[in-house]
């Protein structure tokens, strides 16, 4: 164990020398930091391999690599590292596995296959403070959302007919690869065939995991014409969605994190493709195979992963910025890699790649072009363009006709050759001048092309021009220049021609210094042809411009719609950056007028957003370069639909960032969209060496569609079971559809959204607290592709109508201090009061501490809450003026009111009540009261403070006495006084 740990130590050490030569540059092929566990596995080939190495820095490093034969296969040693299925020594688990790229990490044991995936939260997900994310992303630590599942294979067989797997599988990791040998458990019926063991396998590596199973004959004897099925279970909090394609599922973690688990094909011995379809119920997901006919072994085989597509260029080398432009036209795709070195120091070079090259969707590279005539420095591929079988590329520092005067090259499909992309034009401003820049902006439509030159000087210096070609001007397929396009109120500096697009006879031109209404501000301008004759109709401007705003630094046209990028734009940030949405006739027939500004949902400050921008019909594509989610300047683009949230309202629909995002990568550089496709260039991508660059391919359906129904709810009350929406979607069945809610004001709560058939119900809650009136809940609708669609949900909160409970103290007895007096000041204790939301008063009638007159007097109270509900209790008040209680009995009391006569006698537990004769003669008060029930005589005199009382009832036969000494001191209460 000694041995194993000094190894272990020296290796990492050798690793991480190396990768600090690679950060500056000196050493290509690296795939990143490794963790310890990998380092000591590379770190061991390498010592093997080379012995041990010298402390060499730079290029001495790379060139005592290559003549020791480590430089390749250390590069490779390290890949293979980071995917590379390990077995767990502390026993933890049996096998473990990390995916970098797809940020998984997996665990293997006992059948079962656990699968661990974290995604970066954005920042509207990250609820600390704006420096905690600040600082967090400076150190490398971003905030992730963990997704969690499980997999194990359940059984095999025909139909509804399976065979178990037996527990306790045999496990074997070889690389990257680990496998299960799975035994099916007999059948008991009558059969005799022996099951046949399956393969479960994984691949791990960078496009995914690649999960699959291999059955060197069926399991079970076949009855009919019953489908081959594998069934498998997965475990988590998790809900999985079958795919309309019939080739996979999504599952949808508990915290909302989406992993593909699709691309499904089964192939049999001689490499036939079997149909197949995935099934889900629940937890299972079953896969079924028309196997009739095959040649076994049969090979199941589909793919657990995070993303679409990356690619690269197949030659890549650092600095190359692959990615730095990109362009989309219907199955092919277009590259720039300005910094290529092909035939000179950035000379520049652009790759071409087509949907099925290499396989369905496999989006492979068919050729690699570069300009007939290309010199050090001429960036060829800074800017490119594709439409049909027609692509043009810029190249800035061409110097023909003057030192960076700049030329455009057109290639054809296939020119020269079947798919050969074979360069058909040079193209040239007839009036060119050094440094003009021309090929700064390129982009091609049908039969015409119009490429920027934002460092002409006609009007003043570089204030900027466009250039029109069209494919028989001057001769068939001669391209010649049709026009030269200013703007028409030019000045020095505006950079006209900084970006381009085209659409049919319709051309855009930005200008992002242009400084009307403030400096560096920028405009946009749209030019028509009529006639063969193009004119400017219309200047485009922000409506809520603003300094250095830099609005149109990026254009794009889509027959009558534009997209017009301002990344300096400050709105939720300095730089957070907008991009604004014109279209044809709004406004007026021509006028190109604003419908839109759009932002991303999670912006911050220098995220960039607008940097690149495309459009296509209905759905507009916007990147965000220095965007922070996954490390600073990873970047983002973010995917915005015509109709999302209401008419021509341009909602954001989806996030789309790269798997395997690192810092610096600026993902979101350049973006393209085709119709269901985009494209989106990471030009300082380091996969293979330094800044070598990427580019990724996502595909786009339609988003999801939700309609929204508006719903009241009291306050401090639950609307339950409440219909407040109607989903559908074009590919994902309407039941299947996740709808949660986005964001809602303080006080109001939906819960328990359940989805029948695309009716969607919730019980709305609005507490106390909850705004009265109209109140917006935003709902977020996600498909199975992850695409997710947004709506405004009006809740209605009115006032609750429950009205408060209230309660009174008991009736009370209060006697003046002096007989005599005429009224009694009484101070009652208060009523409770308690209420669903708030009690806001309470008022009795007369109130506590008032002057009651001699008599019973009844106390009204009441209490209103805040919506001005209200409820009432009473009690009485009995005032006395003159008070006897006996000396040696204080449960013996006369109360009597010498105004009136009423009285109350209470002895002990007797209370007897009525109205007598009251007399006074100075200080001495009388009462006397003859009844055929009762006798009733008492006196008090005042001055000597002495009283008698006596009560005979029945007559003639003495119920209570009293003698009172000295009438100062009594209590004067009669405990039953209520009665």
């Amino acid at each position: 164990m000694f041995g194993r740990r000094v190894i272990s130590t020296i290796a990492t050490l050798v690793i991480a020398s190396l990768i600090l030569t690679a950060r500056s540059g000196s050493v290509s092929g690296t795939t990143g930091e490794l963790s310890d566990r990998q380092a000591s596995a590379v770190g061991r080939e390498a010592v093997t391999a080379g012995g041990s190495l010298p402390n060499l820095q730079g290029e001495d490093a790379v060139e005592h690599l290559k003549k020791q034969g480590l430089y390749s296969s250390l590069a490779e040693a390290m890949t293979a590292a980071r995917y590379k299925v390990y077995a767990d020594e502390r026993g933890e688990v049996d096998f473990y596995a990390d995916n970098p790229a797809q940020r998984m990490s997996m665990k293997f044991d006992d059948g079962a296959m656990r699968l661990t995936i974290k995604q970066p939260l954005a920042s509207s997900d990250d609820k600390r403070s704006k420096d905690a994310k600040a600082k967090a992303l400076r150190d490398g630590k971003p905030r992730y959302r963990r997704g969690e599942a499980s997999l194990r294979l359940v059984g095999a067989g025909y139909g509804n007919r399976l065979l178990p797997t037996s527990a306790n599988p045999e496990m074997r990791a070889e690389g990257n690869r680990f496998t299960y040998h799975h035994q099916l458990k007999s059948n008991p019926s009558p059969i005799t065939h022996h099951p046949s063991p399956i393969e479960e396998w994984y691949i791990n590596s960078a496009s995914g995991i690649e999960h699959g199973f291999t059955l060197n004959s069926p399991p079970m004897e076949r009855e009919g014409d019953s489908p081959l099925r594998v069934e498998m279970e997965f475990g988590g909090r998790l809900t999985v969605r079958a795919k309309e394609s019939g080739k996979g599922v999504v599952l949808i973690d508990g915290r909302g994190v989406a992993i593909n688990y699709d691309k499904l094909k089964v192939t049999d011995a001689k490499g036939r493709e079997l149909a197949a379809v995935m099934k889900a119920q629940g937890r299972r997901v079953s896969i079924e195979v028309a196997d009739l006919g095959a040649e076994y072994p049969v090979t199941i085989d589909p793919v657990i992963d995070t993303e679409v597509r990356k690619i690269q260029a197949s030659d890549r080398q650092a600095f190359d910025a692959f990615g730095i432009s990109v362009s989309i036209s219907g199955d092919t795709v277009i590259v720039g890699a300005l910094d290529e070195g092909t035939s000179g120091s950035r000379a520049g070079a652009a790759y071409i790649f087509e949907r099925n090259q290499g396989g369905a969707n496999n989006w492979g590279e068919v050729r690699k072009i570069l300009a007939s005539d290309r010199q050090d420095r001429d960036h060829f591929g800074g800017s490119v363009s594709i439409s049909g079988d027609m692509a043009i590329v810029g190249a800035t520092g061409e110097d023909t006709g003057g030192s960076a005067a700049g030329a455009a090259y057109l290639f054809e499909r296939n020119a020269g050759g079947a798919n050969n992309w074979g360069q058909v034009r040079k193209i040239q401003a007839s009036d060119r001048q050094a440094f003009d820049a021309f090929g700064i902006s390129v982009s091609i439509s049908g039969d015409t092309a119009i490429v920027g030159a934002n460092g002409e000087s006609t009007g003043g210096l570089n204030a900027g021009a466009a250039y029109v070609f069209e494919r028989n001007q001057g001769g068939a397929n001669l391209w010649g220049q049709v026009t030269k396009i200013l703007a028409s109120d030019r000045e020095i500096g505006d950079h006209f021609g900084w970006s381009v697009s085209i659409s049919g006879d319709t051309a855009i031109v930005g200008s992002p210094f242009e400084d009307t209404g403030d400096s560096n501000t920028g405009a946009a301008y749209i030019f028509t042809s009529v006639c063969d004759q193009w004119a400017e109709i219309t200047k485009s401007q922000a409506s809520d411009r603003d300094e250095f705003d830099e609005f149109g630094l990026s254009v794009s046209i889509s027959g009558d719609t534009a997209i017009v990028g301002a990344p300096f734009e400050d709105t939720g940030g300095l730089q957070t950056g907008a991009a604004y949405i014109f279209e044809r006739n709004q406004g007026g027939a021509n006028n190109w007028g604003e419908v839109r500004k759009i932002l991303a949902s999670d912006r911050q400050a220098n995220d960039e957003f607008g940097e690149s921008v495309s459009i296509s019909g209905n759905t507009a594509i916007v990147g965000a370069k220095d965007e922070d989610t996954g490390g600073g300047s990873a970047g983002a683009a973010y995917l915005f639909a015509r109709n999302q949230g209401g008419a021509d309202n341009w909602g954001q629909v989806r996030k789309i960032q790269a798997s395997d995002r690192e810092g610096d990568d600026q993902f979101g550089f350049s973006v393209s969209i085709s119709g269901d496709t985009a494209i989106v260039g990471a030009p300082f991508e380091d996969t293979g060496a330094e800044d070598a660059g990427a580019a990724y391919l996502f595909t786009i359906n339609c988003p999801p569609m939700i309609s929204t129904l508006p719903v009241s709810v009291q306050r401090a009350t639950t609307n339950s079971g409440a219909t407040i929406a109607t989903v559908s979607d074009d590919l994902t069945p309407a039941s299947s559809l996740i709808v949660s809610v986005d964001s809602a004001p303080a006080g109001i709560t939906l819960s328990n959204l359940v989805n029948k058939d695309g009716s969607i119900t919730a019980d709305v809650s609005a507490n106390c607290s909850a705004p009265l009136g109209p109140n917006s809940v935003t709902l977020s609708l996600m498909d199975q592709h992850g695409l997710i669609s947004m709506a405004n949900l009006t809740v209605n909160v009115t006032a609750e109508t429950t009205p408060p409970v209230i309660t009174c103290p008991a009736n009370i007895t209060v006697t003046a201090t002096t007989p005599g007096s005429t009224s009694v000041v009484v101070n009652y204790p208060a009523p409770t009061a308690t209420d669903n939301c708030a009690v806001q008063s309470v008022v009795c009638t007369p109130p506590s501490g008032s002057a009651f007159p001699l008599g019973s007097t009844t106390v009204t109270c009441t209490a209103t809450d805040s919506a001005g509900n209200s409820a009432s209790c009473s009690f009485t008040v009995a005032t006395f003026d003159v008070c006897t209680q006996d000396d040696s009995s204080s449960s013996r009391v006369l109360l009597w009111n010498s105004a009136t006569g009423d009285y109350l006698f209470c002895c002990g537990s007797t209370v007897v009540s009525g109205r007598g004769t009251p007399s006074r003669q100075g200080n001495i008060f009388k009462l006397t009261h003859y009844a055929t029930d009762r006798r009733l005589t008492a006196q008090v005199d005042n001055g000597t403070h002495r009283g008698s009382a006596s009560l005979q009832k029945p007559v003639g036969q003495t119920l209570c006495s009293i003698t009172d000494r000295d009438t100062r001191n009594n209590s004067c209460s009669c405990l039953a006084a209520s009665q």
